[in-house]
C-alpha cells in the first residue's frame, strides 16, 4: 500500500485490515507519488479478475487520485481541506473494497475512535435518533443496527451521568440544608431513585401535599444557590 502522504496512513491501513485480518498489510509513504492511494489486493480477493472490460493491470489494484476524491466530495464545502480529502480517501477505498470483495463492515470506516463519542455529542445538540441514525450511516457507512445501536448507548450514558450529577448536587444540598428544605432534598433524591409522592408520604409517615411543600421549597433554595434555570 503506497500513500502519498502519512496523513493517509492510519485510516486506511485499519479499513484495510478490517477487509483482511489475516493478511500482513504494508505501508509506505512516497511525497512523489501518482496517486492519494495505491492498494495491491491480496492474491485471490478482487471479484473484477477476469471480468469483461477489465484490463489485466487493472484488476488487483485500487487507486485513489485527484478525480475518485473529487466525486467523493460532491458539494461538501467543508472548510478544512486537509481533513475532507482523508475522508474522501477513506471513503472511496471503503466503497471500492466492497465492491471488489463482496463484503461490507458493520462498523463501516470508523476508525479509532467510539462510536458512542460521536452519538454522545450530537445527542447533547439536541439530534434525536430520527436524525442520527440515517446521518451516522451516511457519514461513517455503518449498518443501521450499528448506528441505532451507538444512539441507544449515548442515551443511556447520558441519563446515568444526569443521575450521578443531580445525585451529587442533592448530597452536597443535604449537607447545606436543615428543616424544610432538607426534607425536600431527601424526597428529591428518593423521587431520584424512583419513588412515587404517595409513597415518600407514607415513608416519612406524612400527607402528600406536606411532601410536595418540602419539595418546592428545596427547589426555590437549590435554584437561588446553585442558578439552576426554571
Amino acid at each position: 500500500m503506497i500513500c502519498k502522504s502519512d496523513a493517509y496512513t492510519y485510516n486506511v491501513y485499519h479499513i484495510m485490515k478490517a477487509f483482511f485480518p489475516s493478511e500482513e498489510i504494508k505501508v509506505r509513504t512516497e511525497e512523489e507519488a501518482s496517486h492519494y492511494l495505491m492498494v495491491r489486493l491480496p492474491d485471490g480477493a478482487d471479484n473484477a479478475d477476469g471480468k469483461a472490460g477489465k484490463k489485466p493491470q487493472d484488476t488487483g489494484w485500487i487507486t485513489i487520485g485527484e478525480e475518485q476524491a473529487a466525486e467523493a466530495a460532491g458539494d461538501n464545502g467543508d472548510e478544512d481541506e486537509e481533513r475532507q480529502l482523508k475522508y474522501c480517501i477513506d471513503t472511496c477505498l471503503y466503497h471500492e473494497l466492497e465492491k471488489r470483495t463482496g463484503r461490507s463492515l458493520a462498523w463501516g470506516i470508523l476508525t479509532g475512535v467510539r462510536p458512542t463519542k460521536i452519538a454522545m455529542q450530537k445527542s447533547e445538540e439536541g439530534w434525536d435518533r430520527e436524525k442520527f441514525v440515517p446521518w451516522f450511516q451516511r457519514e461513517f457507512l455503518v449498518s443501521r443496527e450499528k448506528a441505532e445501536l451507538s444512539f441507544a448507548i449515548a442515551k443511556r450514558e447520558r441519563e446515568l451521568l444526569g443521575q450521578l450529577d443531580t445525585a451529587d448536587l442533592l448530597a452536597d444540598c443535604k449537607r447545606r440544608y436543615t428543616g424544610v428544605a432538607r426534607l425536600g432534598v431527601e424526597a428529591l433524591e428518593w423521587k431520584v431513585k424512583g419513588l412515587s409522592g404517595a409513597d415518600i408520604a407514607r415513608l416519612y409517615v406524612a400527607k402528600p401535599n406536606q411532601v410536595g411543600a418540602w419539595i418546592s421549597r428545596a427547589a426555590q433554595k437549590i435554584r437561588k444557590d446553585f442558578a439552576v434555570p426554571k
